[in-house]
């Protein structure tokens, strides 16, 4: 962020411009953090509540999933959010990307998945 707005200073002579050429810049990124933090690792500061427990099981079995698909695909399938910010080299918005694009293969799959079992159920009832 500091080298983001460095440039944006350099660059710019109108405190206007330098705000929209960071913003332009750095806006998708801080976009991607918030949904990261709600969608990656919901559960960092321990919240309490009735369904929390729930929540968190099916966050940690996605997890898990995520982690075991990809392994199998060597490397194929992205890794979870949380893990595959933890290298440090790829944007914010390049990682929430690819775990969007695997949530909607794996929606599609599902789908597919549950209307072929409907149509095997129909043709055998």
């Amino acid at each position: 962020d500091v080298l983001e707005l460095d440039k944006a200073l350099s660059d710019n002579a109108k405190v206007g411009d330098v705000a929209r050429d960071y913003a332009k810049e750095r806006g998708p990124e801080s976009k991607a953090i918030v949904r990261m933090v709600r969608f990656g690792a919901p559960f960092q500061y321990g919240q309490f509540g009735g369904m929390t427990s729930v929540k968190k099981a099916m966050w940690t079995l996605n997890f898990l999933m995520r982690m075991f698909l990809n392994k199998i695909t060597f490397g194929l399938s992205p890794r979870p959010v949380f893990v595959e910010v933890g290298d440090g080299y790829q944007k914010y918005s390049a990682v929430m990307r690819k775990a969007d694009t695997l949530t909607a293969i794996l929606w599609a799959f599902a789908g597919a998945l549950f209307y072929t079992l409907t149509k095997l159920r129909g043709v055998v009832a």
